[in-house]
């Protein structure tokens, strides 16, 4: 296959189309296995603690490490984190001045010479949210050791990575703020035909929606007429005598029950 038919968007004469195993080495941790008890037990984290640009560090788990293992499966600061499983491609940057220990559904990626790592974070958020990471149709669903190793990521050179970073960390409160008001939006838009209907629904039985006529019967001669109609029904035996009902009437623009006796 061309080349060509693989890049996902054009880029600058200055930049170079690189794969991610060229610019990273990278590993995923140690499976759990309960039997296992060699070596010292540590902290590690999971895919359930990492999320976009952040960690959940409340409920850390711990296994046994042995010395072997360490430096595979630990992650220092500076590197970068991308779930293998779970919600794929979700990546963040281990900032702490702490090492920690990952499991087996992480990748750990570390770059070969000085770059910027965050603008490789923000092409993982690019590449997931296009759906070329976990998508569908031509998206990988899964991102194994070889899936990632061959994702193909545009290369500017290194002080044009730090000026689109920064750029980029401009334009978010922006972005974010966009969100907001876009869930917003979607919240109103999904609930706003029921809330229409019945605001619509409510304006008309208060009688908002038509003029009203002074040539019309007062609803209080209506309802007397039911009233009379009512009570000749009662008296033939047609139907009974309410021993709870009542009459609403309105006095200082306040309205009143009054029972029936």
């Amino acid at each position: 296959m061309c080349i060509a038919d693989e890049v996902p968007f054009n880029i600058p004469d200055s930049w170079e189309w690189a794969r991610l195993g060229t610019i990273f080495a990278h590993n995923t941790g140690k499976a759990l296995n309960q039997t296992n008890k060699n070596g010292k037990m540590l902290d590690y984290i999971t895919t359930s603690n990492l999320y976009w640009n952040r960690f959940e560090l409340d409920n850390i788990k711990q296994m046994y490490f042995k010395q072997s293992e360490l430096e595979k499966c630990t992650a220092t600061k500076g590197d970068l984190l991308v779930c293998e499983g779970g919600d794929i491609g979700r990546a963040a940057i281990w900032n702490f001045k702490y090492d920690i220990r990952i499991q087996n559904h992480i990748h750990k990626l570390r770059a070969y010479t000085k770059i910027c790592t965050e603008y490789y974070y923000y092409l993982f958020f690019l590449y997931k949210c296009a759906g070329w990471i976990g998508g569908k149709g031509i998206g990988i669903k899964g991102l194994s050791a070889n899936a990632l190793h061959n994702l193909l990521f545009p290369l500017p050179p290194v002080n044009e990575q730090y000026r689109i970073v920064e750029k980029i960390k401009g334009i978010k409160p922006f972005t974010d703020k966009y969100e907001i008001n876009n869930i917003k939006l979607h919240t109103l838009n999904n609930g706003f035909p029921e809330r229409l209907k019945k605001s619509i629904l409510q304006e008309a039985v208060m009688g908002k929606l038509v003029p009203q006529d002074e040539n019309d019967e007062p609803a209080s001669v209506l309802l007397e007429r039911i009233r009379a109609e009512k009570q000749a029904l009662i008296r033939a035996g047609i139907i009974k005598k309410n021993k709870h009902e009542s009459i609403i009437f309105r006095r200082d623009n306040s309205h009143y029950r009054k029972l029936i006796l």
